[in-house]
């Protein structure tokens, strides 16, 4: 059994609280098409990839100790309609347009948030 077999047994899991994480992840995500990566989410035995992602939650983390959270609303799906756009003519409905400007606004603020001197990423 190699390393990779022991970490990704479902033991493993269930002693980390691994599922429970997913589970919770998956339920509270704020993008519904998150849901399918958390129920598919392995944990990594990379290390260097892992230290790359604990450097960027850092500051994150940092951040919300600082009571000024990262900006994160629901974020709407524009999947079945967005390819829509390269076909001339097309006219975005009222919800299509509320749509892509809540994702604007949202993009904006997560923009504005990120580069601030707290975040030299």
């Amino acid at each position: 059994m190699n390393q990779n077999d022991s970490i990704c047994s479902p033991e493993f899991y269930r002693d980390t609280g691994f599922d429970v994480i997913c589970s919770w992840l998956k339920d509270n995500c704020l993008c519904f098409l998150n849901q399918d990566f958390f129920t598919q989410l392995t944990p990594s035995i990379n290390i260097q990839k892992i230290s790359d992602i604990q450097d960027h939650c850092d500051e994150l983390l940092s951040a919300f100790q600082r009571k000024n959270p990262l900006p994160l609303e629901t974020i709407p799906d524009i999947s079945n309609w967005i390819d829509s756009l390269n076909i001339s003519g097309f006219q975005l409905t009222p919800e299509n347009f509320r749509e892509l400007y809540q994702i604007l606004l949202l993009s904006s603020r997560i923009k504005r948030y990120l580069i601030k001197s707290d975040f030299p990423l």
